[in-house]
């Protein structure tokens, strides 16, 4: 209201009679809309530092008051969807009680990144919200990263309940498609209620429908206490909805759930009740749970409730907690446990326990749990491959007497046990001498690994024709190194056979673990890379597939590198089994080159080839 007011004023004071000659109007309207600029730019100053809530030049937050205005804002239905919010400096809000940001209206549906700066002290012991945290609600769609919570104290107490009681350091709630990475967190959160359901957890009360969760760790002490109604607690969250993916994050902290009644008490170290995946997480905590009903009280070190839409891969849990699930009745069935382990406590806090974590990471282990996931043909447990595929993840190193996310991304690094001998260098290149060895490396690139600067070398001839062969770099990671086959031939190599195509599934391209689109020896021969003196003989590449194809014996593309002293033989066939795409009569093409499917700059020269080579349509 003052700010309204103080908007008229400046409005009448800016007003005047006079008029101008040419338009007719009155020359106060210029100095209205100024004074309305004006008063509206000092208010926005008020909520934020600066900015204009774009992508390039996100609102600025930068002190305590600010972030109360801001949140204020939100909690009069403004849910800045579409814009984006950045901290510019740490902020302190300790000594206060905090009102979340979304406790009312739909929620924050924007993008907040926290820029690696640390609030701290948020406090909501008052204990009337019932969507309590740093926000109460996040909208569909919003996006939190990068943010520090220290010295959370959460304590909710809802006597004459409406609706159901959800708190967490980040939000109390979500709706669907929230997106929250790289969040680190320390303190307590608690959630009671009378006559309704309870929910609490160190990140979210309550986890929307296919929510992603990546990158977070907490250590946060975690209780959700219901009279007269459920009670469900995690490390991470304390209920997750269908289609949700957590993947590489760490709970420390204590979960108990306490039902005082006949309702379920739920405890998981990572999440309460768990629908969708979760995949390369731990749980330090001793997990516990209450209820009147003895076969309602479930605990599990991972999960307390697991569903049939349940996946649980590479998940560790303190030995001290009993399973690392369970299921409300046994006849649940369908859901995916993989490589869930107990450990014991002081092994999780060792080198070896980080490395294994960080193993995890690794985009082959990705793909085969994703693959796990797929046959399982459940919709509902989320999509890992799309979670993994949109961040970058953040390696675990143990730290303070804990294994803890580091401030450094992941990196794969080359394994040297794929080879024989050598160093990698010009001088003592890694040794290929066995087809064990050559398809090892053939599936040994990623993202991290393409084998830029590196050497490697053949030391004698290789036969492959034992099993169809998989690219090098199964077509979706670039060889970058120098490959020199010193004069050796790779012998019988076949993708397919003259009579009978390998047809690509649909969907393979976006599945690392499997061969698409570029078909050869190497999928695609990538920026600086050398391959020389090698030959191939009576090789087949006979591929089809419903998109591009490119093939040959050689590699399927051939981008800024260089072919020197290479000869091949044999019958190459590429086929697009869909050439007109759906929407358009552009055409989609098939390539096919007796050494090479396609090249794009770079050089090819002293090679030659006798092959027969045929392309469709």
């Amino acid at each position: 209201m003052q700010k309204a007011l103080s908007l008229v004023e400046e409005i009448k004071n800016a007003n005047s009679t006079n008029v101008d000659s040419v338009s007719s109007a009155t020359l106060s309207s210029e100095g209205i809309k100024e004074a309305v600029n004006n008063a509206l730019a000092k208010a926005l100053k008020t909520v934020f530092e600066g900015g204009d809530g774009s992508k390039n030049n996100p609102y600025e937050i930068k002190t305590a008051e600010q972030l109360k205005g801001f949140a204020n804002e939100v909690n009069n239905d403004k849910d800045y969807q579409g814009k984006y919010i950045t901290l510019s400096d740490d902020i302190d809000l300790s000594g206060q009680e905090w009102i979340p940001i979304g406790i009312t209206g739909t929620g924050f549906s924007g993008t907040f990144n926290g820029a690696g700066k640390t609030v701290q002290g948020l406090t909501i012991r008052n204990g009337t919200a019932q969507q309590a945290g740093l926000f109460g609600q996040l909208g569909t769609g919003a996006k939190i990263f990068d943010l520090v919570l220290t010295r959370v104290d959460i304590a909710t107490s809802v006597v004459e309940a409406t609706y159901d009681s959800n708190a967490g350091s980040i939000a109390g709630s979500t709706a669907a498609d929230v997106v929250i990475n790289n969040c680190r967190i320390d303190g307590k959160v608690t959630a009671s209620v009378n006559n309704k359901i309870s929910r609490a957890g160190g990140v979210v009360g309550s986890l929307g429908q296919a929510n992603v969760v990546t990158n977070c760790y907490t250590n946060v002490t975690v209780t959700a206490h219901s009279v007269n109604g459920g009670a469900y607690a995690g490390g991470i969250a304390g209920v997750s909805g269908n289609k949700s993916v957590v993947v590489n994050a760490a709970a420390l902290g204590d979960v108990s759930a306490e039902a005082d009644g006949e309702s379920f008490g739920v405890a998981g170290g990572i999440l309460g009740t768990h629908a969708g995946t979760a995949y390369n997480v731990y749980a330090l905590g001793q997990v516990t749970s209450e209820s009147a009903n003895e076969a309602r009280r479930l605990a599990g070190g991972i999960s307390g409730m697991v569903t049939a839409n349940t996946a649980l891969i590479n998940a560790y849990y303190n030995d001290q907690n009993a399973q690392g699930f369970m299921t409300a009745t046994g006849s649940v069935t369908g859901y995916i446990t993989d490589n869930v382990q107990a450990v014991e406590q002081g092994d999780m806090s060792s080198e070896s326990f980080a490395e294994g974590l960080n193993n995890g990471l690794k985009k082959a282990s990705i793909s085969a749990a994703a693959a796990t996931i797929t046959a399982a043909n459940k919709a509902n447990m989320g999509d890992l491959l799309s979670a993994a595929g949109s961040v970058k993840f953040y390696a675990w190193e143990p730290t303070g007497g804990k294994v803890l996310l580091a401030k450094q991304f992941f990196a794969e690094i080359i394994d040297t046990t794929i080879f024989e001998s050598g160093q990698g260098t010009a001088e003592d290149p890694f040794i290929i001498k066995t087809e064990q060895q050559l398809r090892d490396f053939a599936k040994s690139l990623s993202d991290d690994v393409t084998y830029a600067g590196i050497y490697i070398s053949l030391t004698g001839d290789i036969d492959v024709s034992s099993e169809q062969w998989t690219p090098i770099g199964l077509g979706h990671y670039d060889f970058c190194g120098i490959f020199d086959g010193r004069g050796h031939v790779i012998k019988g190599m076949f993708i397919g056979s003259r009579n009978s195509s390998y047809e690509e599934p649909i969907g393979d391209e976006r599945d690392t673990s499997k061969m698409t689109t570029y078909y050869g020896l190497f999928g695609v021969i990538g920026e600086n890379a050398v391959v020389k003196n090698l030959g191939i003989e009576n090789a087949t590449v006979s591929v089809k597939r419903d998109g591009i194809s490119l093939a040959g014996l050689l590699a399927g593309l051939t981008d800024k590198s260089f072919i020197d002293s290479c000869y091949a033989t044999g019958y190459v066939y590429s086929e697009t089994t869909n050439p007109l795409k759906t929407e358009s009569s552009e055409r989609i093409n098939a390539w096919a080159g007796g050494l090479i499917g396609m090249t794009v700059r770079g050089g090819i020269i002293n090679s030659w080839t006798n092959a027969e080579v045929i392309a469709l349509p």
